[in-house]
């Protein structure tokens, strides 16, 4: 999935003026190129990534915020735990910020941020520790060519 330097851009505006918890959107967009990959899994087809992006487009800066704060984690349970409950807390200020008290919308981007944010606590830690060792890898690979 194509992560367009404009997109990020756009994120960043939008994870600033919502002032995002746990903001991760001012790391290098090179990072954020190969690292954001939309809302799921990196093992979701990428498919299936794009219809629940398609269906989620208030979601989708919270899940690139989310991508690079598991990149950027510091491996232990709480900061695993503190960017699940983020991407609730980023995702209601997303819903109330694109949507009136009185649209259903709202109601139903909040239902998806707390769904999302569940299922990522639950079944994400695999995903939280292979983001880690992917940036400690690429870090290790850096300094080998220094």
């Amino acid at each position: 999935m194509s992560y367009t330097y404009e997109q990020y851009l756009a994120d960043q505006e939008k994870a600033d003026s919502l002032d995002f918890v746990e903001n991760y959107m001012h790391k290098p967009y090179a990072i954020a190129e190969k690292v954001c990959n939309g809302i799921g899994p990196s093992w979701f087809p990428e498919k299936l990534r794009k219809l629940i992006d398609k269906l989620n487009p208030t979601l989708k800066p919270v899940a690139q915020n989310h991508d690079l704060g598991f990149y950027f984690g510091t491996g232990t349970f709480g900061n695993f735990s503190r960017l699940n409950d983020a991407f609730l807390v980023n995702g209601t200020k997303a819903a109330k910020a694109e949507y009136k008290w009185y649209d259903p919308r709202r109601y139903w981007v909040i239902k998806q941020a707390a769904k999302f944010a569940a299922r990522c606590e639950a079944w994400g830690w695999p995903a939280y520790a292979a983001a880690i060792n992917e940036r400690k890898e690429a870090e290790k690979a850096e300094k080998q060519e220094a």
